[in-house]
C-alpha cells in the first residue's frame, strides 16, 4: 500500500530531534524551512511505498526564510499553517517580515472535524454545514488580508481542508523551493481574456478519450498557433510499487518538457490515496513554471466538462484566473452537487505573481 512507509528508528529521532531543536529556539521561520524539508516524508512515500527510509534517504535541511522575507514585500504574502504536537500555528512572511502566531490551542477538535469531512464525502454525500464549519473556522482563524496576494501552504491535515476564501486572491503553494526559484511572473500570465489550449496524453483508455474529445470539442481547436495552457488528460494511478501519470513515474516528471500553466483534467486517485495528494502535486509542480489546476476528488463525469468550459471561457477583459476557478467550481457544482465532485479543484502556483 502506498501509505505505509516505514522511517529507520534513528530517522524518526532525527527528524523529532529537528524539530524541537527549531521551536525550542522560537525560531518559528526556521522551524518552518526544517518543515517544508519534513515533507520529504510525504515524497518518499509516493517514491519508495512501503520500503524502509533512512536518514541518508532524508534530503539536506536547506533552510529559506530569508529569502522569503525579501521575496514577499508589498501586496505579496506567504501563510503557512503547521503543527506541533496538539498545537497549530500559523507563519506569515510579508513586508520584509515573518511573523508567527498560535492557530489552534487544541488541533484535535478540528482534526477529527476533517477527518468525519472526507470519510463522508468518500461515501458520496453533501456534507454543507460540515464543510462549512470547517473553513468558516480557519478563515475566522487565518484572518487574511483582502487587499493582498497571498500564497498558502499547508502541512499535514491542514492540507485536506475544504477551504473557501471568497473575494481573496490566493494560490496553493506544493513545493516553496521552486516558488523561491522560478522566475518571478507578470500578473497578466495569470488574468487572460482567453487561452490557446493544447491537448496532450489522452491515451489508451477508451472512456478517456471520449472525455478528452468532448473536451476539445467544447473548447474548439487552437488556431492560434502557440499555446499558453496544457490540458493534461493522463490519470495519475498506483501501479504496483508507485504512482505514475501516463505511465510514467510521478517522481520522473522534472525530466518532461517544462510547461507554464497546466490544468490536469483527469483525476480521480484522490479519493483513495488522499493523503499522497499534496506530494503528488509537489511533483506536479516540477513540470509548471506558472500555475496549474489540480483536483483532490473525482473529475469523472459531465461537471468536468462544465467546469473545464467555464474555468477557459473568453472573457470581454482579462480575467485571473483564481476567478475563473470559483467560477467554474460553481458551475460544476450545480451539475454534480455532491462535495468529492467540485470541491476539490485546487489553484497551484509556482511562481511569485507581480503587478
Amino acid at each position: 500500500m502506498p501509505l505505509s512507509l516505514q522511517l529507520d528508528r534513528h530517522a524518526q529521532i532525527q527528524r523529532i530531534r529537528l524539530r524541537c531543536q527549531c521551536f525550542k529556539a522560537y525560531a518559528l521561520s526556521t522551524y518552518y524551512s526544517y518543515l517544508s524539508e519534513d515533507n520529504c516524508v510525504g515524497l518518499l512515500r509516493v517514491c519508495k511505498p512501503g520500503k524502509r527510509v533512512y536518514i541518508k534517504d532524508l534530503p539536506e535541511f536547506v533552510p529559506f526564510s530569508d529569502s522569503l522575507k525579501q521575496k514577499m514585500v508589498g501586496n505579496q504574502e506567504l501563510n503557512a499553517v503547521f503543527d506541533l504536537g496538539k498545537k497549530s500555528y500559523l507563519l506569515s512572511f510579508s513586508g520584509g517580515k515573518s511573523l508567527g502566531r498560535e492557530l489552534f490551542s487544541d488541533n484535535r477538535e478540528i482534526f477529527k472535524e476533517i477527518q468525519r469531512y472526507h470519510n463522508s464525502i468518500l461515501r458520496g454525500g453533501t456534507e454543507t454545514l460540515l464543510r462549512e464549519s470547517i473553513s468558516d473556522r480557519y478563515r475566522t482563524n487565518l484572518r487574511l488580508n483582502k487587499s493582498k496576494r497571498h500564497y498558502i501552504y499547508l502541512h499535514g491535515l491542514h492540507e485536506l481542508i475544504p477551504l473557501q476564501l471568497p473575494d481573496t486572491e490566493y494560490y496553493y503553494v506544493a513545493s516553496v523551493s521552486n516558488l523561491l526559484s522560478n522566475p518571478s511572473l507578470k500578473r497578466q500570465t495569470f488574468s487572460m481574456k482567453s487561452f490557446s489550449p493544447v491537448y496532450v496524453n489522452a491515451g489508451e483508455n477508451q472512456k478517456t478519450q471520449i472525455e478528452s474529445k468532448l473536451i476539445q470539442w467544447e473548447l474548439g481547436e487552437n488556431k492560434a498557433g502557440g499555446s499558453n495552457i496544457t490540458l493534461d488528460f493522463s490519470p495519475i494511478e498506483f501501479s504496483k510499487t508507485e504512482f505514475q501519470i501516463g505511465k510514467e513515474p510521478v517522481a520522473n516528471l522534472q525530466s518532461r518538457s517544462k510547461r507554464i500553466n497546466s490544468v490536469y483534467t483527469n483525476q480521480n486517485f484522490g479519493l483513495k490515496f488522499i493523503l499522497d495528494f499534496s506530494p503528488i502535486a509537489y511533483y506536479l509542480s516540477k513540470e509548471n513554471s506558472g500555475f496549474f489546476v489540480f483536483q483532490s476528488g473525482a473529475q469523472n463525469g459531465i461537471h468536468n466538462l462544465f467546469f473545464m468550459r467555464k474555468f477557459l471561457e473568453e472573457s470581454p477583459l482579462p480575467k485571473p484566473v483564481h476567478i475563473r476557478l470559483l467560477e467554474g467550481k460553481e458551475v460544476a457544482r450545480q451539475q454534480a452537487v455532491d462535495d468529492r465532485y467540485w470541491t476539490g479543484y485546487r489553484l497551484f502556483t509556482n511562481a511569485i505573481v507581480e503587478d
